[in-house]
């Protein structure tokens, strides 16, 4: 009975972690895929996320490594979640469509403060 209610705590916790660490994981998801996508030459799928052309192009330009810090709470509804994140010293607002855990999140949308 012990040993049940323990892995029962130990479960509740790493839930609730998961999820109030969910903004900071999001900031995580956004910085491999923009490393990733950095590192092909023609970044396909970077093209699709940038809101445009000029967005595409200042995340083209972006120097290794690439820090990303969430710089709000979410602000989404349903499945999807916007963030307004620094990336390289620029703020850029992005899209993410919610997996079941914050890890498995994918970018929709990256868009440039400039073109708000």
């Amino acid at each position: 009975m012990k040993s049940v209610v323990i892995g029962l705590l130990v479960c509740g916790a790493a839930y609730v972690t998961i999820w109030v660490t969910a903004d900071l994981q999001d900031g995580f998801v956004t910085q491999r895929f923009l490393s990733r996508e950095l590192r092909t030459q023609e970044a396909p799928k970077l093209k699709r996320v940038s809101g445009s052309q000029r967005t595409y192009h200042q995340l083209k330009r972006l120097k290794h490594p690439i820090k990303v810090s969430v710089q709000a709470d979410d602000q989404g509804s349903a499945d999807i979640s916007y963030y307004p994140m620094k990336i390289n010293q620029r703020i850029y607002w992005v899209s993410l469509k919610q997996g079941q855990f914050p890890l498995f999140d994918q970018v929709v949308k990256i868009e440039s403060e400039q073109d708000l």
